[in-house]
């Protein structure tokens, strides 16, 4: 088996924005795998999913090695993907994929909305103060988000970096 030296480079590159930033497993890789290298939707989003996953998985030991992360917020947000994502396949599992122009076009958005929580970011940060300044307003909105993340993951692959950091 033959290793094709670009899809090391783009491996290298998104796998690099990851590590650094949390965000482009999806918001980054499913757009070079449908427009530049031609791959099927359904394709893009197993592929984004386990590469995203293994890169993740390692970044996330060294950020927990280096105590940088708030294990409260992320049990919050656990309860709201990983509920949302039995859910999406519960549904999946007996309703069947999607049609591909859905989900070409709830990719779409999701990218759109990926790149404008991180643009504005500051934006929902000061939102986020105003109307849910108490602490039990937080804990619902973070399992509510993780639901919504979730959900988004499990269709598109897209959600957990762009979404999550904003």
């Amino acid at each position: 088996m033959i290793i094709d030296p670009t899809f090391v480079g783009v491996g290298l590159f998104v796998g690099f924005l990851i590590g650094m930033t949390g965000v482009g497993g999806g918001a980054i890789l499913a757009p070079i795998l449908i427009v530049f290298f031609g791959f099927k939707i359904t394709a893009v989003i197993v592929i984004d999913l386990i590469f995203a996953s293994l890169t993740k998985i390692f970044t996330t030991f060294l950020y927990a090695s280096r105590f940088a992360v708030d294990w409260q917020i992320v049990r919050r947000l656990w309860v709201g993907s990983i509920s949302s994502v039995l859910i999406v396949f519960i549904f999946l599992f007996n309703f069947g994929l999607p049609d591909p122009t859905f989900i070409k076009v709830f990719l779409s958005l999701m990218i759109f909305l990926s790149g404008l929580s991180l643009v504005y970011k500051g934006i929902f940060i000061f939102f986020n103060k105003i109307i849910f300044f108490r602490e039990n307003n937080n804990k619902y909105l973070s399992i509510g988000l993780g639901g919504f993340i979730g959900s988004s993951v499990s269709l598109t692959s897209i959600g957990a970096g762009a979404l999550g950091t904003a």
